[in-house]
């Protein structure tokens, strides 16, 4: 059980780098001043529904689903 306790970690690392990086995203466009709400709000959005998504399955111990979002 190990092994798949590492693997769980790491998908729940994974995940919360790929929020992370989304909300970084955000964050550069907001400092950019250049009034492209609508993609930081998108790109605010991801950030958080991929990390309520990983910390509902790392609680639940279900899969993520695919919301066909990038």
């Amino acid at each position: 059980m190990g092994r798949l306790d590492n693997a769980r970690k790491e998908l729940v690392k994974n995940w919360l780098s790929k929020a992370r990086d989304d909300l970084e995203v955000a964050q550069y466009l907001l400092d950019g001043g250049d009034g492209h709400h609508a993609i930081i709000c998108f790109h605010a959005q991801q950030a958080a529904e991929k990390a309520i998504k990983i910390s509902g399955w790392f609680l639940v111990e279900q899969c993520p689903q695919e919301s066909g979002l990038s």
